[in-house]
């Protein structure tokens, strides 16, 4: 099987069609959603986290060949993929005036499962921290996914 061809295809049942984040997902609707991950990207002036889907219950990526994983849950979770490493989005502590047009996207395709996410804030400014219900306490937290190799027929 040739796996060098790149996941593209996403089917996701959760909130959408549009990223959306715990304290922004007022206005999407959760509904099934077929896209593709090259879309999922958006072009922030600083490179940031983006793509972000809420109330996933389950998530199907796949590629050309119909060959994918479909993660499901009990739990309703937050999930993004996208064509872009984490190190494009997030230089870390010395955060450099980076630009948009400095993000280098990839053939791979990363994929996020997480269980919840902070909210991103910026009531009152965009350096302003989420409110105190969209924050998550430091706590010991567990989840429990399910990730199941598919064959789809095109």
């Amino acid at each position: 099987m040739d796996f060098t061809i790149r996941f593209e295809s996403l089917t996701y049942y959760g909130r959408g069609p549009f990223e959306n984040y715990q304290d922004r997902n007022f206005a999407a609707q959760v509904g099934v959603y077929r896209q593709k991950v090259s879309e999922q990207y958006f072009h922030y002036v600083i490179p940031q986290e983006t793509g972000n889907k809420t109330d996933v219950r389950w998530f199907r990526i796949s590629n050309s060949k119909g060959v994918g994983l479909l993660i499901y849950s009990d739990s309703l979770l937050n999930m993004s993929a996208l064509h872009v490493l984490d190190g494009e989005l997030d230089n870390g502590m010395s955060q450099n005036n980076r630009h948009a047009a400095d993000v280098v996207k990839t053939s791979l395709t990363q994929l996020h499962i997480d269980y919840k996410q902070m909210g991103v804030g910026g009531i009152d400014s965009w350096g302003a921290k989420p409110l105190n219900n969209y924050l998550i306490p430091l706590q010991n937290y567990s989840y429990k996914f399910y990730l199941v190799p598919e064959i789809l027929k095109n």
